[in-house]
C-alpha cells in the first residue's frame, strides 16, 4: 500500500492509470498488448500494474472484485475513474483516457512510461 501511494504522489498532476490484473486472468492477458499500444500513444500518463494476487487485502479495500479492472487518478482530484475493461471493451479505456488528460497521439517512438507496483507484469513481459 505504501509503496503504491508513493508512486500516486510521484505522479503530481499527470494522469495515473492503475491496471488490477492476475498472471493467471486470460482476459487480462488478452488485454496486455492493447494496453501496451495506449501506454505508448499517450506518454504523458503514467500506467501502474497491480497484480491481484500479491496484493489482494490493497486490491479489495480498492473494491476490486473483477479482473482486469482499472483506476484513474490525477492529482488533486484524486480518483476519476473506475472501472472493469476487457479486450471487447478497451473502448471503456481509450474514451476515459480521452475524458481525463490522454491524448492518444502517436509519439514517434519516444519511450514509455510504464512502472510496476506490488507486482510483476503479465507473463513477466513490458510493453
Amino acid at each position: 500500500m505504501d509503496q503504491f501511494l508513493r508512486e500516486l504522489q510521484s505522479a503530481g498532476d499527470s494522469l495515473v492509470v492503475v491496471d488490477f490484473y492476475a498472471r493467471w486472468c486470460g482476459a487480462c492477458r488478452s488485454l496486455y498488448p492493447k494496453l501496451c499500444k495506449l501506454a505508448v500513444l499517450n506518454p504523458e500518463v503514467v500506467f501502474l500494474k497491480v497484480e491481484f494476487d500479491d496484493n489482494k487485502d490493497l486490491c479489495r479495500s480498492m473494491g476490486v472484485k473483477v479482473l482486469p479492472f482499472f483506476h484513474m487518478y490525477k492529482g488533486k482530484a484524486g480518483k476519476v475513474a473506475g472501472f472493469s475493461a476487457s479486450v471487447t471493451k478497451v473502448h471503456r479505456l481509450r474514451d476515459a483516457l480521452e475524458e481525463h488528460g490522454g491524448v492518444g497521439h502517436e509519439t514517434g517512438g519516444r519511450e514509455v512510461e510504464q512502472r510496476e507496483t506490488a507486482g510483476s507484469p503479465v507473463g513477466g513481459r513490458s510493453c
